[in-house]
């Protein structure tokens, strides 16, 4: 299954969806707690910690569940051996039989087939090197296959997820909080990713009257 990062970003971006709207949710109660006048100063400083840690867990949470995503979508691209199975000792045989009956006159397209339906069995494998020291090193399509073997799944492309998941990291560490819907921005590859700052945010209360009258808080504003 050959592998686009472009093909994948939407799903890795879902569970970003709808996070401006807690943090706005957030920062809307923290300012309601904040211009009640029967707050003391104490309880506000306490209501902005707690607003701190929401938005923090809000952040995490979301980054982390979008991580899932991205591991979950290198498992599906990740070409690997087919799993072993528990098999009876005449199983065994027969399948050892056989496999010393096909792998000598098998291509290299067929060896491959094999190793991806039997490479996690060791007795296969025990086979399959001994047919590749038969056919040499002049043998470049066997060569081929060894290096495949020996590098592991196939990930062609795959260090892209890689790529996002880094940049992922980076915006879940960092003190503010993206500045628009993050999932467009990973639609787009990561860019034109901006930041809001948390504390002029959560500065950014309402006033209704005189010269220092601000609107209700809104993403889009301040930024």
């Amino acid at each position: 299954m050959k592998f686009n990062i472009f093909d994948v970003l939407p799903r890795i971006a879902e569970p970003l969806k709808g996070a401006d709207d807690e943090y706005v949710k957030l920062v809307r109660n923290y300012h309601d707690f904040y211009l009640d006048t029967t707050r003391t100063e104490e309880a506000k400083r306490q209501a902005r910690a707690r607003t701190h840690n929401a938005i923090r867990e809000l952040k995490q949470s979301r980054i982390e569940q979008a991580k899932n995503v991205i591991e979950q979508v290198r498992e599906e691209y990740t070409e690997k051996p087919a799993g072993g199975e528990e098999l009876s000792d005449q199983a065994k045989l027969y399948n050892l039989m056989l496999w010393k009956e096909i792998i000598p006159h098998a291509d290299t397209d067929e060896l491959r087939e094999l190793y991806l339906q039997n490479g996690s069995n060791e007795d296969f494998m025990k086979l399959l090197k001994v047919e590749f020291k038969k056919r040499g090193d002049n043998d470049l399509g066997v060569q081929r296959l060894k290096n495949e073997i020996e590098k592991g799944p196939e990930t062609d492309g795959l260090e892209d997820l890689d790529r996002v998941k880094k940049s992922l990291n980076f915006i879940a560490s960092q003190p503010s909080m993206w500045a628009q819907e993050l999932a467009e921005g990973v639609e787009l590859d990561m860019k034109n990713i901006k930041y809001r700052q948390i504390e002029r945010d959560l500065d950014a209360f309402p006033v209704e009257h005189g010269a220092t009258r601000r609107p209700e808080f809104r993403m889009g504003v301040n930024v």
